[in-house]
């Protein structure tokens, strides 16, 4: 069983390529944009940006 109370490892990310939305409209005639890949997993990917300095 995963110990919860231990967090994750982090790691620095030095670059990331993200895929051009693929835009597209519903049948109800919204507009939408969305990614699509077969076979690249779900993630949540948090940005975090120094502002104001």
């Amino acid at each position: 069983m995963i110990d919860r109370s231990i967090s994750p490892k982090t790691k620095r990310i030095d670059s990331v390529k993200i895929d051009e939305p693929v835009q597209n409209t519903l049948d109800n005639g919204i507009n939408y944009n969305g990614f699509y890949s077969a076979n690249a997993p779900v993630i949540k990917l948090d940005m975090i940006f120094r502002a104001g300095v």
